[in-house]
């Protein structure tokens, strides 16, 4: 290892431009220079990212490499954050065992206080010694944990699946800003997780329930638990899923603060009306930033909502994918979002009214539309029109020239008929827009999935995406409109 004699402030410089997620190039300055290895080996060990599971099994390795005598100990203090993940092979018993006694071991050594991310997205429970050295940690501000996948797995290396919660101190919890729970299915987790969730500081709550899971309304533990604290909530971000929300009331003000929430996502949580109409009463402007409401149940009050959305007058993200709408509201909606004009980036509507038990899907005039030319921020779009794919050209009014992403909707019969002509159709449409224009992606389909969707890049020509391009679609599709048909 050689050495680089710069100034110290250049060396910093050096480092400091790769990023941080960037942990080759960072492993790398480690080995070229013992000067870099002084400020890159702090950026390096500040994450460990643990992957079990697979032939190489590279976490394991790390974990050990770590224990090894005469090594750099002071990892001991740069570890701020552990994310262990364990998803695409199984890992077998004595491999779970291997894996949480050198975890446990890391853990232990790892200086209190100075821990304050952890993240397990294993395929298997952590064991009950994981939990113990973690609970030495009274400063984690941040906690994600996504529990097996599957409820009926047998706990064949004898741990409960809900041991992180179970066993953990409520004063571990006290300093949460962050909680995510994923794939909660029994009765059990959301119990144990309760004390965690009601933590006083927390910022940010995502939970989602097990889609696997047949829940209704009437079964409590799918509910959010009461918080013990009588102080108004200080979330900014709710992301729910598969949550009952019947009882919205009791918990209006210790969940739902309109003061201080900026993204709030439901999807598919029963009873989510209530908390829309909660929220349309504010007296005043809604500082909310995204709003995704996603639902299969019927919307109820279609006045409140369209309240709740004229009220957040600074949105960025808005998808709404709701049942029982009209006509009649749809045009209500329009001026409601608009509302956001100046801000909106990411705007996707896929409505559907209740004439059967899934709802058909509305389709609006082009005409309607011509206002969101004006949203000169809007980056995706994700609208339903009245209008034939080969007149797509006659949406041009309706796309201010800073969008990169149309995900465009037509009735299915329509787009079926016009399918070997999409290619045309696009081209006539990219053609029609103004120079200078955004726009690199579009996708042609309809609000019911009747047909499969065709997905087109306008750059350097039209073409429809090959096999090849399908993931860089998928990520957009759940980056920008919170769906994915692939």
């Amino acid at each position: 290892m050689g050495e680089l004699y710069l100034p110290h402030e250049i060396l910093q410089y050096i480092v400091w431009q790769v990023p941080a997620g960037d942990r080759v190039t960072l492993s790398r300055l480690c080995l070229a220079s013992g000067s870099l290895y002084h400020f890159a080996a702090p950026r390096l060990y500040r994450s460990l990212y643990l992957n079990f599971g697979g032939e190489e099994n590279s976490g394991l390795y790390l974990l050990n490499t770590l224990l090894r005598p005469g090594y750099d100990a002071r990892w001991k203090k740069w570890i701020k954050s552990v994310n262990v993940t364990a998803l695409k092979d199984p890992v077998g018993i004595h491999g779970r065992q291997d894996v949480c006694g050198s975890l446990a071991k890391v853990l232990n050594r790892i200086e209190h206080g100075s821990l304050d991310r952890f993240s397990w997205g294993a395929c298997f429970a952590p064991h009950t010694q994981v939990v113990d050295a973690l609970a030495k940690h009274k400063k984690l501000r941040s906690l994600q944990v996504a529990f097996p996948p599957d409820p009926n797995r047998s706990s064949d290396d004898g741990e409960e699946t809900d041991t992180i919660f179970k066993a953990l101190p409520e004063e571990n919890c006290h300093n949460l800003e962050t909680l995510e729970i994923r794939n909660a299915w029994t009765k059990e987790q959301m119990t144990a997780a309760a004390k965690a969730i009601g933590s006083p500081g927390l910022k940010s709550l995502t939970l989602h329930m097990n889609y696997s899971y047949d829940w209704d309304s009437d079964n409590e533990f799918s509910r959010l638990p009461p918080r013990l604290n009588d102080e108004r909530s200080k979330l900014a971000l709710i992301d729910l899923s598969g949550i009952s929300l019947c009882n919205v009331q009791p918990i209006i003000d210790s969940y739902f603060n309109p003061l201080t929430l900026r993204r709030l996502e439901l999807r598919d949580c029963v009873g989510y009306q209530n908390v829309c109409l909660a929220l349309s009463q504010h007296p005043g402007v809604l500082n909310i930033e995204e709003l995704v409401l996603i639902s299969w149940e019927d919307c109820g009050d279609i006045s409140s909502i369209i309240r709740f959305v004229a009220k957040c007058k600074r949105l960025k993200v808005l998808c709404l994918d709701l049942n029982s709408f009209t006509d009649e509201g749809i045009l209500k909606l329009i001026p409601a979002f608009s509302e956001s004009g100046k801000t909106l980036e990411v705007l996707s509507l896929c409505l559907r009214n209740n004439q059967n038990w899934h709802g058909e899907s509305l389709y609006y005039p082009s005409e309607a539309l011509y206002v969101m030319k004006s949203f000169e921020n809007l980056r995706e779009i994700g609208m339903s029109y009245l209008i034939r794919p080969t007149d797509l050209h006659k949406i041009v009014p309706t796309l201010p020239p800073s969008v990169r992403a149309a995900d465009l909707r037509f009735p299915w019969e329509w787009v079926a008929k016009s399918r070997g002509l999409m290619t045309s159709n696009i081209s006539a449409l990219a053609e029609a827009l103004p120079a200078g224009n955004s726009l690199t992606h579009v996708i042609i389909g309809d609000n019911d999935d009747s047909t499969d969707p065709c997905a087109f890049k306008t750059t350097p020509t039209v073409h429809e995406m090959g096999e090849g391009e399908m993931g860089e679609l998928r990520e957009l599709r759940l980056k920008c409109f919170r769906s994915d048909w692939f």
